[in-house]
């Protein structure tokens, strides 16, 4: 991979084959992170011991970033589970947004995200940093087209 943490790493075969790829993360609270978005999700590529990146997580987060651009990113905000994350533990940590948030800036997304249901900035967010210096993206969503959908 060539990344930080992340020099070398087993990854599901048809990832690296695919000539698109579409990133379909849930919006999820995470006690590490703030928030699992749409880099996050990029752990479910991983084969291994993917545990041990949670050590340097947004680290991790930033290689997986670097080696996984989605050619579009669909940000699941139907049912966002604002606490407790990932795993929940009450019905009553999840709220209906009833939203879908797209785009093809991954950094962007997540940072959108981020501030729209949990408040969280670039501060608090490391790996955005990270992504952001690297090249990746914009954490300046505000400088973008965006226009959100209610669904349903």
């Amino acid at each position: 991979m060539g990344g930080v943490v992340l020099k070398s790493w087993p990854v599901f075969t048809p990832f690296l084959e695919a000539d698109k790829i579409f990133n379909l993360p849930i919006a999820k609270h995470h006690v590490l992170t703030g928030a699992t978005l749409g880099m996050k999700n990029w752990y479910g590529i991983l084969g291994g011991e993917r545990n041990r990146l949670h050590q340097q997580i947004h680290q991790s987060l930033a290689d997986l970033a670097s080696f996984m651009l989605p050619t579009v990113t669909l940000m699941d905000c139907y049912r966002v589970l604002v606490r407790n994350g990932p795993t929940g533990g009450n019905l009553e940590d999840a709220v209906l947004k009833k939203t879908l948030v797209a785009g093809t800036d991954p950094v962007a997304i997540d940072a959108y995200v981020a501030k729209a249901y949990w408040n969280l900035d670039l501060a608090q967010l490391p790996y955005l940093q990270m992504a952001t210096a690297r090249g990746l993206g914009t954490v300046d969503f505000e400088k973008l087209a965006v226009k959100v959908s209610q669904l349903g």
